[in-house]
């Protein structure tokens, strides 16, 4: 069964995509146009060699969190013989869409508007590989990606993702573009493809060359940007 996600709201467009990984599958990205696109489940389990926890709420899309002032009891055979009580101290209840599906992340970079602009990178970033590519235009690569997923008929969506509080009391409404603030130095646009196969998907969408350029990862810890003045 496929979960149709909602349609996003306009959004404003990033300047900039930065996309960290291993250096030959950053050339086989810039090179060929390749995107893997990994399944929902596996940035659920995804615990790497360098420290990246998979975030276990993707794909809530309700949350309810029980504090201890709450005063709660979780009674389990309720009414039974060997009916057991625990008070709860902190507890978090949690209900899951199991997303079909398949997910592209990249980094994105905003028009600040200032004349001069500085974005740092986290150590954490720079971490998710040795090997960084920034696309210069963004348009242009989001334009050959819908052309490669209407070809292949997959229904998609892309935006912006929102970022929240996984503390909060209630939380609802959530979705497939959600997630926790945990992750928020991440900055991520993320491009969601429904796929009933639950499969790694590989799209190619031709050479990227002209509109991007890589940089080794341990190098690229600040960009400035510097708008000419016409």
């Amino acid at each position: 069964m496929l979960h149709l996600v909602k349609e996003k709201t306009a959004m404003k467009t990033p300047i900039l995509f930065v996309k960290f990984g291993k250096k030959n599958h950053i050339e086989e990205f810039q090179n060929k146009g390749l995107l893997y696109f990994n399944t929902v489940d596996f940035f659920k389990k995804l615990e790497s060699e360098h420290g990246t926890r998979g975030d276990f709420l993707e794909g809530a899309s309700e949350i309810k969190n029980i504090f201890e002032q709450d005063k709660s009891v979780l009674i389990i055979n309720p009414g039974g013989k060997d009916e057991i009580k625990f008070n709860l101290t902190k507890a978090q209840i949690r209900k899951i869409v199991n997303y079909k599906g398949n997910i592209f992340s990249l980094f994105s970079i905003f028009n600040d508007k200032k004349e001069i602009q500085e974005i740092e990178f986290k150590k954490s970033m720079i971490s998710f590989g040795n090997t960084a590519l920034i696309i210069t235009n963004v348009n242009e690569f989001l334009k050959r990606v819908k052309l490669e997923l209407d070809k292949q008929r997959f229904k998609f969506n892309w935006g912006l993702v929102d970022y929240y509080n996984e503390n909060a009391r209630n939380l609802k409404e959530l979705n497939i573009f959600s997630k926790a603030s945990t992750f928020q130095n991440q900055n991520e646009f993320r491009i969601y493809v429904e796929n009933v196969n639950n499969k790694p998907l590989k799209i190619q969408i031709g050479s990227i060359k002209e509109v991007s350029c890589i940089i080794e990862s341990k190098k690229l810890t600040k960009l400035k940007i510097e708008r000419i003045k016409t």
